[in-house]
């Protein structure tokens, strides 16, 4: 779940995870939180919500095989205790670490993903949350090394990181995820 929203495997389990606020492990049977789809557990993915207070981080790291990671984020308060707003986003890239013999390395990562939230607090006890998210997928095609087939190189080891897929090209992941959710909370009683 992303935000108490299923996702399932079909739509896009494989998020981006940046700027997040708690991340929720559930054990057991949960359909009186979550519905009949969790009757093994579920876990619950919470981003970041707007504050009250004007705040921001910026980070980058680099790592081996040309990884290059920005991530970041901006909370800006636009009327104070009332509507607040926060924008977040990452890119991360990294080569393939699979060479396909075929040609171009396989197993790479090339993201980008944003995020808009806004909180609007009409009364002490009601509060709407909107969160907007995008993320671009352009991949490079997975690598598969088995061991009951050779690859061209004539080896067995899926350890030596080389792939003869020829296909490899057609199994690049590209899409685009869009989703927005609105979440609506009234609190009874204090």
């Amino acid at each position: 779940f992303y935000n108490n929203v299923p996702i399932s495997r079909a739509n896009g389990a494989a998020i981006e995870l940046f700027d997040m606020q708690q991340v929720d492990v559930l054990k057991g049977p949960q359909g009186t939180l979550f519905g009949r789809g969790s009757e093994i557990g579920a876990i619950n993915y919470i981003s970041q919500k707007p504050t009250s207070d004007f705040s921001g981080f910026l980070t980058a790291g680099i790592g081996n095989f040309d990884q290059k990671e920005l991530s970041g984020a901006i909370n800006i308060p636009i009327i104070k205790n009332k509507f607040l707003i926060r924008a977040a986003g990452i890119y991360n890239y990294q080569d393939g670490y699979i060479k396909n013999t075929f040609g171009e390395n396989l197993n790479g990562k090339n993201t980008i993903a944003g995020r808009l939230s806004a909180s609007y607090l009409p009364t002490i006890d009601n509060k709407i949350d909107f969160v907007m998210n995008y993320q671009k997928d352009d991949n490079p095609g997975l690598g598969f090394m088995s061991m009951g087939y050779p690859n061209t190189e004539s080896s067995y080891d899926p350890f030596s990181y080389v792939a003869s897929n020829e296909q490899g090209n057609n199994l690049a992941n590209q899409r685009d995820i869009f989703d927005a959710t609105l979440t609506m909370k009234h609190i009874f009683n204090q």
